[in-house]
């Protein structure tokens, strides 16, 4: 036996017993690791800080024997205010000011009459702050004083940026005074652990998706598998923004709500999250926990597992292209997120003529039309000989697909297709075209029902305005107006008579309504790309042995087993 063909055996046995270890829980230590919040304080939303508290809760209820839990949070111990938050409702003590404001575009937007503030978080426990090089540092010390049977769990809420073009799957964890950390720093500083030291990822930033490619070979331009367990769950995909950042606490629709808040048995803001037990074990495996907020998450997500990440860079389908490598007209903008890239703004005033929110375009916006002909977009063989020996298309009906496959992935589909009312007979050409109608759909919502450039009856209604109190529609000058103190509330009905003043009225509710249609429709092609994402995932896994290598077979395996793993099965 050569020398390299021996050091190869004793890896696999190495890591064959780190994974008994694990998976049988006789000894060993968690440690976890959170990385939360902005860059700056406009960019620290108080959603992260909720998330970050929540997890907290969740550690203390049903993590059942001791850890190490170091949470690096925006500025860390610095005692100014860094968190941004969104004020309490309250009524207008100043209708006609707020109304002229409006009208003028100098009022707050996205939150009615809210405005956001500032003030410090409240994070207890904080160990410093988001800061790569002290990342680093507790990282390192980990690295040296963990030991076979333990593991590493790392959790970060917080933003993230794209890739450059020439490197698009290197992402970044963005963190304070605008420092990041890319993937593949965040490879090698995993690299540091021991082998016999499984890492568990859980990353809800935009762009998190590119973090998948930790589980490669730094230098390896993505063929080699790294030989230390790792696995990871992704809110969204390398190149499109996430859901979730808020200045206000009100909404939890976020990957990580639904992820931890499945294992805890309620969401963030108390909503019970149960029925997710699929194996009736009476514990939330992270593989169910992943399964559960795919299916139940209200958001423009498309989550990923690592996993995922090798199948489709070792397994592929025959004359076909995966949904996630199609062309698609542009990419986001290379920059890092912004607030309106996870949710509508607080601070940054919608445009009222032309009804479109800062925000980025969806998924489906950018997708094209089909390629003319599929091709293998993996980096497998791809001969026509090679082809024939794989066992399984996407082609048939979904009901034929969901033979044989596992558990997690039969609830997926068989609830996504609930929701959206296909019935499993249908072929997966039928599901496809179904899909492409749902996109043209929503792009015609983007583009013109409710998104699109229309009239708000704003402009109409400041030269009605003009015509009586000329003084009142001068943009800069409005707000020193004598009239705003003589009485503003006869004033304010005066208006509210012009029949200029309907119309906007009418416009906005019209607008409004037009929002949440185009919502909804962008909400339900999310679903389809899910549901054909995970029937995708299912012939990917069955090819896989047929496609490529049987080291890479076995590395699946010992990935989906430690994706099957629970958040207290180490200390059970």
């Amino acid at each position: 036996m050569s020398t390299g063909t021996m050091s190869h055996l004793v890896s696999r046995v190495f890591l064959g017993l780190a994974l008994i270890f694990w998976s049988n829980a006789i000894t060993g230590e968690d440690y976890f690791l959170t990385i939360g919040g902005g860059y700056t304080p406009q960019q620290n939303q108080a959603s992260l800080e909720a998330n970050v508290l929540f997890f907290q809760k969740l550690l203390s209820e049903k993590h059942p024997s001791e850890f190490q839990h170091q949470i690096f949070f925006a500025d860390g111990l610095n005692d100014q205010a860094d968190l941004q938050v969104l004020s309490a409702a309250q009524p207008s003590p100043e209708p006609l000011k707020e109304l002229l404001g409006r009208l003028h575009r100098r009022g707050p937007a996205g939150f009615g009459s809210r405005s956001v503030e500032y003030r410090n978080h409240q994070v207890p426990n904080v160990a410093g702050a988001n800061s790569p090089g002290l990342i680093h540092d507790a990282i390192s010390d980990i690295a040296k004083k963990a030991k076979q049977g333990d593991r590493l769990l790392i959790y970060v809420t917080a933003h993230g940026g794209d890739g450059p073009d020439d490197n698009p799957r290197n992402t970044t964890i963005s963190c304070w005074n605008k420092e990041s950390i890319t993937r593949e720093d965040f490879t090698r500083w995993l690299d540091e652990l021991p082998s016999d030291v499984p890492v568990v990822l859980v990353m809800a930033q935009c762009y998190c998706g590119g973090f998948a490619d930790t589980i490669f070979e730094p230098a390896s331009g993505r063929d080699k598998l790294s030989s230390k367990p790792r696995i990871g769950f992704f809110a969204q995909q390398h190149n499109l923004p996430a859901a979730g950042c808020r200045p206000d606490i009100e909404h939890d629709q976020e990957f990580s709500s639904y992820f931890w808040g499945t294992i805890a048995g309620h969401s963030r803001n108390g909503e019970p999250l149960t029925g997710a037990d699929i194996n009736g074990d009476s514990k939330i495996s992270f593989d169910e926990a992943f399964a559960n907020a795919v299916i139940i998450g209200d958001t423009i997500d498309i989550p990923m597992k690592m996993s995922d990440a090798l199948l489709h860079r070792f397994s592929r389908i025959p004359n076909y292209v995966l949904i996630r490598d199609r062309s698609r007209r542009g990419r986001p903008a290379n920059s890092e997120d912004r607030p309106g890239e996870d949710a509508k703004p607080a601070d940054r005033p919608e445009s009222e003529d032309s009804g479109e929110k800062e925000q980025p375009k969806s998924e489906t916006e950018q997708a094209t039309s089909e390629p003319k002909e599929a091709q293998a977009t993996t980096g497998a063989a791809t001969s026509a000989e090679d082809d024939s020996k794989l066992p399984s298309r996407m082609e048939g009906t979904i009901e034929s697909l969901l033979q044989n496959a596992e558990p997690s992935s039969r609830r997926i589909v068989t609830e996504l297709c609930g929701q959206l009312q296909i019935p499993l007979t249908e072929t997966v050409q039928q599901l496809t075209d179904r899909y492409a109608a749902q996109r043209r759909t929503q792009g015609g919502a983007f583009r013109g029902q409710g998104r699109g450039r229309s009239s708000s009856g704003r402009r109409e209604l400041l030269v009605a305005i003009e015509k009586q109190w000329p003084e009142l529609a001068n943009p800069e000058e409005w707000s020193k107006s004598e009239l705003l103190s003589k009485d503003p509330s006869e004033l304010l009905k005066s208006i509210e008579a012009l029949p200029e003043y309907a119309v906007y009225q009418e416009r906005l509710k019209q607008r409004e309504q037009q929002s949440k249609d185009a919502d909804a429709a962008e909400l339900r092609a999310v679903r389809f790309r899910r549901l054909i994402d995970t029937l995708e995932n299912i012939v990917l896994a069955r090819n896989l042995p047929s496609a490529s290598t049987d080291e890479i077979v076995r590395n699946y395996e010992e990935m989906r087993k430690l994706e099957m793993t629970s958040l207290a099965e180490i200390a059970d």
